[in-house]
């Protein structure tokens, strides 16, 4: 839960940083008498977990989060409209970040919400992201043209080559 406070009523050291004990201690107390509002973080549920088979799906999913975070309807989510003009902060692209990598394979970072900071963006990314790593699972690697290329090779072709040497 976040509480915002008017200015000046949180208690600072005479260098102006905040007294956080001291603060601790005044919403223990219900010392804080005028609260402008408060946060809570709104869950959704992850019935969509495994259920997620195609871009639209995911789309939907992602329009969902975003709604449930905002408190608005999904019919008013923008598909082109950047993240931080709808209204997302840090604490929310956050709780996105960590829903959305309940429901894709592939771990999401923060940074992605930034790179790619519209709905439409953010899902294709995502989407690519996930057919990538399939695909790349399924293909076997030439051994040879691994031993000579090896420092050019990503991440999951490496794991797929170490998958491949562990089963032989």
């Amino acid at each position: 839960t976040i509480l915002f406070v008017p200015p000046m009523r949180v208690p600072r050291t005479t260098s102006g940083k905040i007294q956080r004990r001291k603060a601790k201690l005044m919403y223990e107390n219900n010392e804080f008498r005028t609260i402008l509002s408060t946060y809570h973080r709104k869950e959704i549920t992850n019935d969509f977990i495994g259920s997620i088979n195609s871009e639209n799906s995911l789309k939907e999913y992602i329009v969902k989060l975003f709604a449930s975070q905002l408190g608005i309807s999904e019919e008013n989510i923008a598909l082109e409209e950047p993240f931080m003009e709808m209204g997302i902060n840090s604490m929310m692209s956050l709780y996105i970040r960590d829903s959305l990598d309940k429901v894709v394979s592939k771990p999401v970072q923060a940074t992605d919400l930034f790179n790619y900071n519209t709905i439409n963006t953010l899902t294709n990314y995502l989407w690519n992201k996930e057919n990538e790593a399939i695909k790349i699972s399924s293909e076997e690697v030439p051994s040879k043209a691994v031993e000579e290329n090896i420092d050019d090779l990503s991440e999951e072709e490496l794991l797929t080559l170490l998958l491949n040497e562990l089963k032989n």
